[in-house]
């Protein structure tokens, strides 16, 4: 397909006409070059919302990212949305368990909730963490019985 500096323009000549015979030559030279397949509106989208990439039109419209993957709760680059992490992750809020859950905030103000998703003997299931800038704080008890929630500093 036609591209200026990678973004798509449509060649010149190829708009139908109300009431006037389709030129089946450019009609089909168009339906070769796509493969009959239509084209992903990712990149339109993006160009459409300042952004040239999925991420920063996301950014732009102020959208949250869903299901990020979490290999390292302390240096994990968090987006507001959601999260999930496998047993394993650097540290996970439930040793041994796989866990998800919520980012809210951005930049030096986040706070992560994490719930539990697979059964076991851990008293509680659901954990927050703040962070305070540089360094993310300890994973605390969401029940109010245990411990406050952690404050935004």
């Amino acid at each position: 397909m036609p591209r200026v500096s990678g973004i798509y323009s449509r060649p010149t000549g190829i708009d139908a006409v109300a009431n006037n015979t389709i030129d089946s030559g450019k009609y089909n030279s168009q339906r070769r070059r796509r493969g009959g397949r239509p084209q992903p509106a990712a990149a339109d989208h993006c160009r459409r919302h300042e952004g040239t990439n999925p991420r920063d039109a996301r950014i732009a419209l102020g959208a949250e990212a869903a299901s990020q993957i979490v290999d390292n709760y302390d240096t994990f680059l968090f987006w507001p949305g959601s999260f999930v992490s496998a047993v394993g992750t650097t540290s996970e809020p439930f040793p041994g368990f796989a866990a998800g859950g919520f980012v809210y905030g951005t930049g030096s103000n986040q706070i992560l909730e994490a719930r539990q998703l697979s059964a076991g003997p851990i008293a509680s299931q659901s954990r927050m963490r703040a962070f305070n800038g540089s360094v993310w704080g300890p994973w605390t008890d969401e029940s109010p019985t245990k411990s406050p929630r952690p404050a935004i500093p």
